[in-house]
């Protein structure tokens, strides 16, 4: 499947001798059945390739790897100057980084749970307040939760 996306043999030789090569294939096998355009795929192959050499130089054992791993990746990227991969990058990175996540998720080669993220401070004093001073209960603080997040962010 990778010759789809890639035409060079010594990109593809790359791609597959590496770490994770057969699920590189069925990364891109899953790309394409989810119709993604050749650009985008090919682009989320090569943040999956970089994030994968990126987590074998950092120790970093793929079968324990998760949104904290994708997190520190995030770190790097702000400081990486590889040619084709640098910070302006950066969101297509992540994005190819969490699809291989959950792709290797899906096909059982990692076992680690999906991590919730914590809410922000702010927003859990906001809570509390919330309860405490107006006796607001958790349904209708839910709905206030996402405009919170959104103005946090």
């Amino acid at each position: 499947m990778l010759e789809k996306y890639f035409n060079s043999p010594a990109r593809l030789r790359a791609l597959r001798d590496g770490p994770l090569g057969t699920s590189l294939e069925s990364f891109a096998q899953e790309l394409s059945d989810a119709r993604y355009a050749q650009f985008t795929a090919c682009s989320h192959l090569r943040a999956a390739k970089h994030f994968i050499d990126w987590a074998g130089r950092k120790g970093v054992p793929l079968a324990r790897v998760d949104e904290a791993a994708v997190e520190r990746f995030d770190r790097y990227l702000t400081h990486c100057r590889r040619p084709h991969y640098g910070h302006r990058q950066r969101l297509a990175l992540l994005q190819g980084a969490r699809l291989l996540l959950g792709h290797l998720r899906r096909t059982g080669l990692i076992m680690t749970p999906v991590a919730e993220p914590a809410d922000p401070v702010l927003l859990v004093a906001f809570r509390r307040w919330m309860q405490q001073q107006r006796g607001s209960c958790d349904s209708t603080l839910q709905v206030y939760r996402r405009p919170i997040l959104d103005l946090l962010n």
